[in-house]
């Protein structure tokens, strides 16, 4: 896996990202940062119950209108970020990698290599993940669809009004 560092810019404009949704209202399951292997650019991952609630398009347009409200931080474009459901098999492939740091490979394509070295990030479906770039994951358990129309409402009044 080539070295791949995440730009200081990328790394607080990802942390601003997740207090303002917050803020909003929409609060994430998962986000961080991956680096897309095919694009060879960064994404913003957003794993959110209300992918699987609304759909992600009406979830798309509400951050796009955030973003246009400036609601958002502007050096996320919201091309960048990625949705999914916490159902994802992605997502969930993901429980417990918070820990990677604390993880030690033994072999690499069958060669036996130092057991002092550290992962220092994983590739899942052309995405490569780092411990360090992770702002928040923690997936919650199910909630009824009134606590997630609420929930929705909640996010949407707000991105409405600041758009007003």
């Amino acid at each position: 896996m080539d070295t791949v560092e995440l730009d200081q810019v990328r790394k607080d404009a990802g942390a601003a990202y997740l207090e303002a949704l917050e803020r909003l209202g929409l609060h994430p399951s998962a986000l961080f940062w991956a680096k897309d292997k095919v694009t060879n650019g960064f994404v913003l991952v957003l794993a959110t119950e209300m992918f699987d609630y609304k759909g992600p398009l009406a979830l798309s347009k509400l951050l796009f209108k955030a973003y246009n409200a400036a609601a958002t931080p502007q050096e996320i474009d919201p091309f960048v970020v990625r949705l999914h459901s916490p159902d994802h098999a992605i997502i969930r492939m993901l429980d417990g990698w918070k820990n990677l740091s604390n993880l030690k490979i033994t072999h690499k394509n069958g060669v036996p290599i130092d057991p002092s070295v550290s992962i220092q990030g994983v590739t899942v479906d052309d995405l490569e993940f780092r411990p360090d770039w992770v702002y928040l994951y923690n997936l919650p358990p199910k909630k009824g669809s009134i606590e997630l129309l609420r929930r929705w409402r909640r996010f949407q009044a707000a991105v409405n009004k600041l758009a007003a």
